[in-house]
């Protein structure tokens, strides 16, 4: 009794400029009162979203961030199933990760957000919810992930630049786990690895075409 079919588009959702905490625009579950159609959610042809229960959520991850929201208001009902019949990304991630067992979680800044309704998800499949702990981001200069998706480098440009054991000496030392930007090992990293060595704020980096560096300030 939890799912519906949702015959709103993007448009209409970012035309109602609610944000969202993950930066996008929040659903007002316009369409919870919609019934599945005879035959019930194998037989729907448009996307489906999952009712959540009025419930908040407020807790502190273990590396200290405080994720306090209430994720049917905030982020609105979740879509659960898309319109091409593959599972959405929430749904997806939680049953992956419960069937797996995993009780810890560990991703980056940018997935804090999304964590409430993810915890709703459990709650609903009668999972234990991980503990979850959200590391830090190398950002672009003008604020979003530093990421190919973003347009910032690819991993071609980066390989014809930088040996792997150089690339990864960077980013350990711009991450806070070396002393020096050294070539090294992921074994190496690993030795003497600690949470408390991990920098807390995002790093902005930039790309010239040849190199990368730390963006001033």
């Amino acid at each position: 009794g939890r799912l519906y079919p949702c015959s709103c588009s993007r448009n209409r959702i970012a035309a109602l400029g609610r944000p969202a905490p993950d930066g996008g625009f929040a659903y007002d579950n316009h369409c919870r009162g919609r019934s599945l159609p005879v035959g019930g959610w194998r037989a729907a042809t448009e996307p489906l979203r999952l009712r959540l229960t009025d419930m908040a959520y407020d807790v502190v991850d273990e590396g200290g961030l405080r994720i306090a929201q209430r994720p049917d208001v905030d982020m609105g009902d979740p879509v659960v199933r898309r319109r091409d019949g593959a599972v959405a990304y929430h749904l997806a991630v939680v049953a992956d990760d419960a069937a797996a067992g995993f009780g810890r979680l560990i991703r980056g800044r940018d997935l804090a957000a999304s964590a409430p309704t993810q915890m709703a998800i459990y709650n609903f499949l009668h999972a234990p919810i991980p503990v979850y702990r959200h590391h830090f981001l190398f950002l672009e200069p003008r604020g979003g992930k530093f990421a190919k998706f973003h347009g910032a480098v690819g991993a071609a440009a980066l390989r014809q630049s930088y040996a792997p054991q150089e690339l990864l000496g960077w980013l350990a030392y711009w991450a806070g786990l070396a002393a020096e930007p050294a070539a090294c090992s992921p074994s190496d990293v690993l030795t003497g690895f600690a949470w408390a060595k991990v920098r807390r704020d995002d790093l902005a980096l930039t790309w010239d075409g040849t190199r990368l560096a730390a963006a001033a300030g």
